[in-house]
């Protein structure tokens, strides 16, 4: 059967890509992870929910990096990637095609790397120290609002140090283009069995439906209503993360903590979003991993109380596949319980059970 267009498109980029790595002394090379599974949730807007679990225990994405050596220790880089929907085959979303970000720029042993794209803020070098690590989606924070699942900032310059005594430093400011700037920045150091980090993140703009999102009842002093959610436009938002991570024989234990202040578009009301988290992740045999954590977040009269777990068996270094839960309850004013990627229950108990299979390449 004659390929149609959109097969051909992949196979000729793929096509060049080889040949630009053969015509240069460049290294490039088309990276991914495929992650699905199957979950049962207990309570999805009041009955239970059995369903195809896109991504369930880690992105999946798909994209394309490279390096050129231009000598004295210079290299050229860049790196573009792509979410996609494994249960549906879409790829992207109708904003942007590269959901996950694009850069290029320059790195230099001695300097560091600088790189211009639409790029991570530094909030997501915080998922090692959480539960969401090496277990379900389920484990994010609310609404994953502290932005640990990796959000990009478009227009952002973005500078990263050498590690020198086990400290290195970061940079990114997003220029807003039209709506208000975005800055992060980033000290973690990294030495032996410890491993610490704090994190400042200011996306300027931007919106939330924090009924949906979040399973809360009201935001900015105003109700809200979980049949229509609204969308609240935002000034910005500002978010602070610290974490400790100690390995001890075969175990990691992990203590993280963020804040999330909303800034209303007006200035004139804000929310905070606190959360605290304790987790260990436990090698009970070179192949067979078990993480365990527990995080509670408050904000205003609403709580959060979240309990997750993951099992998870590698074949290989680039397959394995996870045995997971996660339990919440809440308990604010007329909210609802809300596991991120689950959708809002009717009640304030959810819990959700998943088996899901990871292949990266």
């Amino acid at each position: 059967m004659p390929a149609n267009k959109n097969t051909r498109r992949p196979l000729l980029l793929a096509g060049m890509l080889a040949a630009a790595g053969c015509a240069s002394a460049q290294s490039v090379e088309i990276y991914g992870v495929v992650t699905e599974g199957v979950a049962t949730i207990s309570d999805v807007g009041g009955g239970r929910q059995n369903r195809v679990q896109n991504a369930g225990h880690w992105s999946t994405n798909f994209g394309f990096r490279g390096t050129e050596d231009l000598g004295g220790g210079l290299k050229a880089l860049f790196n573009m990637n792509a979410s996609f929907a494994a249960d549906t085959g879409v790829v992207g979303s109708p904003a942007r095609f590269f959901t996950n970000g694009v850069a290029v720029g320059l790195g230099d042993a001695t300097y560091g790397t600088v790189s211009a794209g639409a790029q991570f803020d530094f909030m997501v070098d915080m998922l090692s120290y959480v539960n969401a690590f090496q277990s379900t989606v389920y484990a994010f924070h609310p609404g994953s609002v502290d932005r640990v699942n990796g959000v990009p900032v478009p227009n952002a310059l973005r500078y990263e140090s050498p590690r020198l005594y086990g400290v290195a430093i970061k940079g990114l400011y997003g220029f807003g283009e039209g709506t208000r700037h975005s800055y992060s920045a980033e000290a973690n150091y990294d030495v032996d069995a410890l491993a610490l980090i704090a994190v400042r993140s200011s996306i300027g703009g931007g919106a939330i439906a924090p009924a949906a999102s979040l399973g809360v009842a009201s935001f900015f002093g105003q109700s809200l209503s979980f049949d229509a959610p609204a969308t609240v436009l935002l000034n910005r938002t500002d978010i602070d993360g610290v974490g400790v991570k100690y390995k001890l024989g075969q175990a990691t234990l992990k203590a993280a903590g963020t804040r999330v202040k909303f800034v209303s578009a007006s200035e004139t009301a804000t929310e905070t979003l606190k959360t605290a988290e304790l987790a260990v992740t436990y090698n009970l045999t070179p192949a067979l991993v078990l993480d365990v954590g527990a995080w509670r977040s408050s904000m205003g009269s609403n709580r959060w109380t979240t309990f997750n777990a993951g099992l998870d068996y590698f074949f290989s270094k680039r397959t394995d596949v996870m045995l997971g839960a996660a339990v919440q309850n809440v308990s604010g004013p007329n909210q609802r319980a809300s596991l991120f990627a689950a959708g809002n229950a009717a009640g304030q108990d959810q819990n959700a059970l998943y088996l899901g299979m990871r292949h990266r390449f």
